[in-house]
């Protein structure tokens, strides 16, 4: 189960808010959005002979920039920097009390995405875009090692790792909008295949990642937007 609390610091565009997944950019503007972001989660792994409870959090920094394109499309970026983040287990394996600590720093991999807008939001319309998403593996996929305390003894010094996948990633986005009102609620949809690769005779499957996102603006003055997701 993974918590994430986000604080938005910069949004700039002329006539765009760019929070709003179906926003796209007219030719020439340009968005670039800054996000801090904790995640926090727990997670257990359980086997015949292995009990043991995780708790984990992140605290990372998130880059958004965006330019339009003019006739509908628009380019975006984003790349992610994980300046704190651990894992600690706590519980059993083979019979004996194990404890565990992780570190994970670094930059994560770069996602560029093209966007088309199939539908421009009109009386009777809402405005409706399609995404072809890319995730080069440009951030450090180092796999690190734990630190292990077994029985109570240091059965392994702890390597910090990184946070890219080290893999080459697709994937696909959709999303709608309508303001009705002062409300203009959304609702987003990207699938992103996980990629594969062999390294040190090893094969490695990345998870594909299925993301929902519904929210809604509520647009309370001319100045003022308050964004809920």
């Amino acid at each position: 189960m993974i918590t994430t609390l986000a604080l938005f610091l910069l949004a700039s565009a002329p006539q765009q808010d760019a929070l709003t997944p179906t926003d796209v950019l007219e030719f020439g503007q340009f968005s670039a959005t800054g996000t801090f972001r904790m995640n926090a989660g727990k997670g257990s792994l359980t086997a015949p002979t292995t009990d043991v409870d995780f708790d984990t959090e992140a605290f990372l920094f998130q880059l958004d920039a965006a330019v339009g394109l003019g006739m509908g499309f628009e380019v975006e970026l984003s790349i992610p920097w994980q300046f704190q983040g651990s894992s600690q287990g706590d519980g059993t394996f083979g019979g004996a009390s194990i404890e565990t600590d992780q570190d994970l720093s670094g930059f994560g991999d770069l996602t560029l995405s093209a966007i088309y807008r199939l539908l421009k939001e009109e009386t009777l319309t809402p405005q409706w875009i399609l995404a072809v998403i890319v995730q080069p593996p440009s951030g450090s996929d180092k796999r690190g090692d734990p630190e292990i305390i077994q029985g109570g003894v240091l059965t392994q010094s702890e390597d910090e790792g990184a946070i890219g996948d080290g893999v080459w990633r697709y994937g696909f986005a959709t999303a709608l909008s309508k303001k009705v009102g002062l409300v203009e609620p959304y609702a987003a949809l990207s699938y992103v295949f996980g990629g594969t690769r062999t390294r040190n005779g090893v094969r490695e499957d990345r998870a594909d990642v299925l993301a929902i996102l519904l929210g809604a603006e509520w647009h309370v003055s001319p100045a003022a937007t308050i964004d809920t997701r």
